[in-house]
């Protein structure tokens, strides 16, 4: 929503009104009976969460998806502001979570795809300052400070229920992360990294979104308004 907001402040006259309708299955429904208000210009935009894995099924397909696995991973995918924020040593960690993050997010995909539960939400929790895990079956970033280290230490706790993936699947999503890992788990992570406290300059993940959607719909508007 605040990426349709900013869209609609910035292009005018845009004589339409985004609706938020809290979730994809609701939009879907509202899709479906969409023939109940055709006399209304409607434009339907949604995230493809897992459908970037198993493809768009055909009764959707005058819906306009998000070209990864949702809006937060168009942003990322579109602008290079964000990883320009990352100090070397930040950086070097950040992909190095990154590839361990990717093998367990290849692990709960597998498991979804088998279980067709395309709706269901992958996700990870944070835990700071050497907290232990509540959950055996689920996977935890790990966050602590040293005082020998200038950027904050930061690790992946496997579930004891994770099995490695197929290798083609882990493969497919280290080549295009930015847009096939969860872009809300990107985000969580960026921000460990980005607003931690050993920083000078912190920036919180809504400021990120605001840093990452700039750029990319600033890009968008110039080329409508040349079209």
């Amino acid at each position: 929503m605040m990426v349709y907001r900013w869209l609609k402040q910035h292009i005018q006259p845009l004589k339409a009104s985004p609706i938020e309708c809290g979730g994809r299955n609701n939009l879907l429904s509202i899709y479906k009976q969409r023939d109940k208000f055709s006399h209304l210009k409607t434009v339907f935009l949604a995230d493809k969460d897992l459908y970037v894995f198993l493809g768009i099924p055909e009764e959707y397909s005058e819906v306009i998806w998000t070209t990864g696995y949702s809006i937060e991973n168009d942003i990322y995918a579109g602008s290079s502001k964000l990883d320009d924020l990352f100090d070397e040593e930040e950086l070097c960690d950040y992909k190095k979570l990154m590839a361990k993050i990717t093998e367990w997010f290849a692990f709960e995909v597998e498991k979804h795809k088998k279980g067709n539960a395309c709706d269901s939400k992958i996700d990870i929790k944070i835990l700071y300052d050497d907290k232990q895990p509540v959950s055996e079956n689920e996977a935890y970033i790990c966050m602590s400070h040293s005082n020998n280290n200038t950027c904050v230490n930061v690790n992946l706790v496997f579930g004891k229920n994770f099995i490695p993936a197929n290798q083609n699947l882990v493969s497919e999503i280290k080549n295009d992360f930015k847009l096939k890992l969860r872009g809300k788990i990107i985000f969580k992570v960026l921000s460990v990294y980005l607003s931690d406290r050993k920083r000078d300059v912190k920036h919180k993940k809504e400021a990120l979104y605001e840093i990452g959607t700039k750029p990319v719909f600033l890009m968008a508007l110039l080329m409508i308004m040349h079209t």
